[in-house]
């Protein structure tokens, strides 16, 4: 193995090398592979489909695959984002195929780029169908970890902020925000500016379809190429994803970030590839920055 990074990570290089050098990471596209594993995390998520309803079925093929080589006491964790009620929807699938090994999900709470340092430092939601899940899966996170101090701190804070009131303030800012938004692009479209997405993760499908984003607003979404999602279209929409190299041969004038939480690194990035246009950060506040600013 080379040992290269497919994608920016930050201390993934270096993890991935030393992770190389013990012999222990191991690649497959066999079911069969799974066989005497005492812990299975699956990372298959529940897309929506063009009437927003969730999409199960990459989930249940995934299982169904393996399930002859899953052993009956073997811990299987639900990692990906999965629309509400699927622990349980799988539970009773896993039940009428005759198999229910426990079942748990603990959901990715992470910034990509920022994985490793997260996993680690920030405290992890463990929930399951069965208390023996539960603790499985609870049990699979200590290792040599203690709690930490910072788990008591937070629930003192939830206890104190999460209340009637501070939800209603959250719902005027969320609506706020939607507001927000969509004003300044179709000020900037009344203008005769063309408007690129630039990424197409799931955060982009959800802020897309909650604001009413469409092709008349946005262009076209741009991935990097290689990606399975160029010549599809953005969930519930008719936004087409296409190569990012649009972005450098016909530019637009404006380009929207879907992920916005990692904005500073995406905008040094496409600038120094020679991109000229602004670029407009939509969460938590809507802000243009232009390659003087």
């Amino acid at each position: 193995m080379r040992g290269n990074m497919p994608f920016h990570e930050e201390g993934g290089e270096s993890l991935l090398r030393a992770v190389l050098r013990t012999g222990r990471l191991e690649f497959s596209t066999r079911p069969e592979s799974i066989q005497g594993a005492r812990a299975v995390i699956l990372t298959v998520g529940t897309p929506i489909d063009e009437f927003h309803n969730p999409v199960t079925s990459l989930v249940t093929r995934c299982l169904d695959l393996l399930l002859p080589h899953l052993d009956s006491k073997a811990l299987l964790i639900l990692r990906s984002t999965v629309a509400p009620g699927t622990t349980e929807f799988l539970h009773r699938h896993l039940e009428k195929k005759g198999k229910v090994p426990k079942l748990a999900f603990c959901p990715e709470r992470v910034v990509q780029g920022k994985a490793i340092q997260e996993i680690r430092s920030l405290p992890q939601i463990v929930s399951g169908t069965s208390g023996s899940a539960v603790r499985a899966a609870a049990a699979a996170r200590k290792g040599s970890r203690k709690v930490q101090d910072s788990v008591g701190r937070i629930l003192r804070l939830e206890k104190s902020k999460l209340h009637e009131a501070a939800f209603g303030e959250f719902r005027r800012k969320v609506s706020q925000s939607k507001l927000d938004l969509m004003a300044q692009l179709r000020n900037i479209r009344d203008q005769g500016k063309r408007i690129y997405g630039v990424g197409a993760p799931s955060r982009a499908s959800t802020l897309v379809n909650y604001v009413g984003l469409d092709d008349q607003i946005i262009d076209c979404v741009l991935e990097i190429r290689g990606s399975y999602k160029i010549g599809k279209y953005m969930p519930g929409t008719m936004i087409p994803v296409v190569d990012e190299a649009r972005l450098f041969d016909d530019p637009p004038d404006y380009a929207l970030l879907f992920s916005w939480h990692i904005a500073d690194e995406l905008m040094d990035k496409l600038w120094k590839k020679g991109y000229r246009g602004k670029f407009i950060v939509p969460l938590p506040k809507v802000k243009i920055f232009s390659p003087e600013s």
